[in-house]
């Protein structure tokens, strides 16, 4: 084969290569396509020189295509070789059988394998097992008419996969026969890779702006004419993609915005800087809405703007409230952050050939600026956001992952590569149920929420975090999900706190009942033990019973324990164990661990049972002194909070006062045992005396009274006879000793009145207060003759239960003070009347039953600090002079009432007259 013949190959395989390049650089491949291009330019133009060094002859031979010519001289064979092996491309001839003829050093170097160990032998074993097939296929579709086939297919490079590009050229005889074959390759393992990214990127960029809740939409340069849509805009306008592009999506906006939105457009393109308008767009079922629309241009190196990416926003209750608030300043600022979309740009329309390439070039390093630039942001928005967020793929890594996470949990980032990393740290045991939990995640189409899951942290704590996942496509074909999750530890903590407080204050509640019940205090500590157990979730509850030696305390009741051990066990007092050490504390003595407690030993009884938690208090006694401790004990390690402390607390302070009321009603119910016989004995002597004074008083009062009437009787001879003969002073003697003698002689009636008040039995009756009155009246009447008092009485006055003869001393008494007490220079004047007194009973329920009889006057009033002492016996606030009286008649009316089931009183202002009243029972 002719030096021309291979170098019209070289060049051929080379522009085929330039060709498949640049339509691989025109669906945005990455910059390596450049550096691939530019290297096939070179070995072009050094073929090209090649070429033109050679003869005339060759150049003639080569213009005519001649296949036949065979290298005649050495130094053009020379020059081939030279050219060929000093090629980077993989150069194979090989026969129609695969008969490898040819390799140059750059295919042994990429396959590692020397010259010698391929010449001879088949090209097949290199080829990926799966590709051969195809392979041996596309080699042989190779003829006359269609010599040349360019083949894609995988090859084992030191034990790896890698992908190549071959480009074969099989030369025929006269007859049509195959004669030999050549091919030139390349590797293009990073250009699959990049063109899988650029598929999955694409399906990314698709996702998100279908998952976003605007309508989203892409412009060209001038902003107007749209090229892309997400499909909620074709959801909600009805409109298809075809009518909607270009132009077409001013059919769905409201004729009266067209203009006024156009017009925005050439000032935000000259300025290159963000667009904003707000119009109306038609939905589907013909209502136009108002939205806020939103872009931000994309630009180029040149800092031409080259795309507009916006959204629209339903914006119409925004609206509608400042259509209702006109006269009110707008008081809310629509927000609608522009989304940094990652998106690779799409081709439009084909980019012809004649496009520069260095412009190309510029655009696409734009593109993957932005798209790095976005990347970076979102990877930002990641790991700083402040709630846990996972990013992993379904070969069990984790792409990214918040800091949150490491806060919360304590691990670090290389304690955490991958999903199996975490759920063994984070759930331990659990990890195989998360796992395959996790693992069907990966077949998701939507957001789900997956509800809680409770996290172990580094320090061995528990967290509660609140789930959700979502579908995130795919990189390099794995399928891609996003886990986030909110901490509500808190919030659950915070509930069950609520829980046990409102259980606790309801158990506190119900012992305060049962306390209050007179329980005794047996069932009172083996209620409260069952309920604290309960309410705190503890194995073991007991009330401690200091014994009176001080040396001990007993199990007096308790839950949990043994049943022969209460009433039975006992437990040191002093300070070696927790119950002693308890009682020399003046705060709850919590354990967390006994195992490890050094401020006092650990209790057999508490070791038997297994206890490692416990809180303990003082329940106090009478007299300061302490009664026995109350304690909660638990086979798991508890933490007790304050509310558990206060809980307990409240218990023993309940505790403490049922059995403070217990110890002082046995005190009482001793001393009643010999109060009520030394009561009744000194009640008995007492009406004893009480009887034998009165009796006495009378007596004394009866017997004064026969001197007394034979005083009076020689007074009255003495001023009837003898006054004309006795000269003034003795006048004045005579008519003092008869005044004196019917003062003591009115005393005296008073005296055996009142006596007389305190010894006759009472019968009750009903009795007229009005038929009373006039009997009273009748025996005043020289008495009011002489005073003319003026007198009302009410004519409605009432029947009552009362015995006439007290009730008519009563009211006598009452009038006979209504006009006495009055100044001289005033008429007296006397009201009577009656008013019904609506009394509440035990059973809350009105009682109308008694009735208040009133003694109004005009007279001197009292004096409201002395109106307590006037209805004792013998009280005056006046002399005799000023006025008469004995000092008995209020006293009189007290006991009257007061033996008739009643009650007297006064209301009364110094010179303002007084109002008497009696209270007695309605007849």
């Amino acid at each position: 084969m002719t030096f021309q013949v291979v170098l019209l190959q070289i060049v051929d395989n080379t522009t085929v290569a330039l060709s498949r390049l640049l339509q691989l650089w025109f669906i945005k491949l990455t910059a390596q396509v450049i550096d691939i291009i530019r290297h096939y330019q070179s070995q072009l133009i050094k073929f090209l020189g090649a070429l033109l060094s050679s003869n005339d002859n060759e150049k003639q031979q080569f213009q005519s295509n001649s296949l036949d010519v065979t290298v005649a001289d050495n130094q053009d064979q020379w020059r081939y070789q030279a050219i060929v092996e000093d090629q980077t491309e993989l150069i194979c001839r090989y026969l129609p059988d695969t008969t490898i003829l040819y390799v140059n050093d750059a295919y042994c170097r990429y396959f590692g394998i020397d010259r010698d160990e391929l010449i001879g032998k088949s090209y097949t074993p290199v080829i990926f097992e799966a590709d051969r097939t195809e392979v041996t296929r596309l080699v042989n579709s190779m003829n006359c008419s269609n010599p040349q086939v360019t083949i894609e297919n995988r090859v084992i490079v030191n034990e790896q996969v890698r992908w190549t590009q071959w480009h074969n050229h099989c030369f025929y005889d006269e007859h049509g026969q195959a004669v030999e074959c050549q091919s030139v390759g390349r590797d293009i393992t990073r250009l699959k890779e990049i063109e899988t990214e650029l598929r999955e990127s694409e399906g990314r960029y698709r996702t998100l702006i279908e998952t976003i809740p605007q309508l989203v939409w892409v412009a060209q340069a001038d902003g107007v004419t749209r090229i892309d849509y997400n499909q909620r805009w074709f959801d909600y306008t009805g409109q298809t993609p075809e009518a909607v592009m270009g132009k077409g999506w001013l059919s769905v906006m409201h004729p009266d915005d067209v203009e006024s939105t156009l017009n925005h457009w050439p000032n935000a393109v000259a300025a290159g800087t963000s667009y904003e308008a707000e119009y109306r767009l038609r939905r589907a079922d013909g209502v136009y809405v108002w939205h806020l629309s939103k872009a931000e241009p994309v630009q180029n190196q040149q800092g031409q703007i080259v795309r507009w990416y916006g959204t629209c926003t339903d914006i119409s209750e925004r609206k509608r409230y400042e259509a209702e608030h006109q006269q009110a300043e707008a008081a809310l600022q629509q927000l609608n952050e522009t989304l940094e979309l990652r998106i690779a740009q799409r081709t439009a329309e084909l980019i012809t050939v004649n496009e520069t390439l260095r412009q190309e070039i510029q655009e696409r390093q734009q593109a993957e600026a932005l798209l790095k630039s976005s990347e970076e942001r979102f990877r930002r928005a990641i790991v700083e956001a402040p709630f846990p967020i996972f990013i992993h793929a379904e070969e069990g890594e984790i792409l990214q992952m918040s800091q949150a996470i490491l806060d919360i949990t304590g691990y670090s980032s290389d304690e955490i590569h991958t999903i199996a990393d975490w759920t063994e740290r984070a759930y331990g045991e659990r990890q195989r149920d998360i796992l395959a939990q996790i693992n069907r995640l990966y077949k998701l189409n939507r957001r789900i929420n997956e509800g809680e899951f409770e996290v172990r942290t580094k320090s061995g704590k528990t967290r509660t975090w609140l789930f959700s996942s979502a579908p995130l496509g795919r990189l390099n074909g794995t399928r891609l999900v996003i886990s986030m999750a909110a901490d509500i530890t808190e919030r659950k903590q915070a509930k069950v706190a609520l829980a046990n407080r409102i259980k606790q204050q309801a158990a506190v509640a119900q012992l305060s009942q049962v306390a209050l019940s007179g329980l005794d205090l047996t069932a009172l500590f083996d209620q409260t033990t069952r309920l604290v157990a309960d309410s705190l979730a503890v194995e073991y509850c007991k009330v401690l019973e200091l014994l009176p030696n001080g040396r001990s305390l007993l199990l007096r009741s308790g839950v949990g324990w043994q049943a022969d051990l209460v009433g039975q066990a006992t437990v040191s007092s002093d300070r070696t164990s927790q119950a002693g050490y308890t009682l020399l504390s003046d705060n709850p003595v919590i354990v967390k661990d006994l195992r490890v407690e050094t401020r006092f030993n650990s209790p057999p009884l508490l070791i038997e049972h297994g206890v490692i938690s416990s809180m303990s208090m003082i329940i106090q006694g009478q007299d300061n002194r302490p009664f026995g401790v109350l304690g909660v004990h638990s086979k798991q390690h508890r933490d007790f909070t304050q509310d558990d402390i206060n809980f307990l607390q409240a218990v023993s302070n309940l505790l403490a006062t049922a059995i403070q009321r217990k110890q002082t009603e046995q005190k009482l119910y001793q001393l009643n045992l010999t109060l009520e016989q030394r009561v009744q004995d000194r009640t008995q002597a007492l009406e004893a005396a009480n009887q034998e004074l009165e009796a006495f008083s009378y007596s004394v009062a009866h017997d004064l009274r026969a001197p007394l009437r034979a005083i009076q009787g020689f007074a009255q001879v003495l001023i009837e006879d003898y006054d004309a003969a006795l000269d003034d002073l003795g006048q004045e003697y005579i008519h003092r000793m008869a005044t004196s003698a019917e003062h003591l002689d009115i005393l005296i009636q008073d005296l055996l009145t009142y006596s007389r008040l305190g010894r006759t039995e009472v019968h009750l009756q009903r009795v007229s207060v009005a038929a009373v009155l006039e009997g009273v009246l009748a025996d005043l009447q020289p008495t009011l003759q002489f005073k003319q008092p003026k007198i009302k009485i009410d004519s409605n006055l009432p029947v009552v239960y009362a015995q006439r003869s007290v009730l008519k001393q009563v009211l006598s008494n009452l009038i006979d003070n209504a006009f006495k007490f009055v100044a001289l220079d005033l008429e007296p004047q006397i009201r009577i009347w009656a008013e019904r007194q609506e009394l509440l009973g035990s059973d809350s329920q009105v009682n109308p039953q008694r009735v208040r009889i009133w003694v109004e006057d005009n007279g001197i009033g009292i004096d409201p600090k002395h109106q307590e002492r006037i209805f004792k016996a013998f009280e005056r606030l006046h002399g005799v002079e000023a006025y008469p009286g004995t000092g008995i008649g209020l006293a009189i009316v007290k006991r009257g009432i007061e033996r008739l089931g009643g009650q007297v009183g006064v209301e009364s202002t110094l010179n303002q007259g007084s109002r008497f009243w009696i209270e007695l029972a309605l007849g």
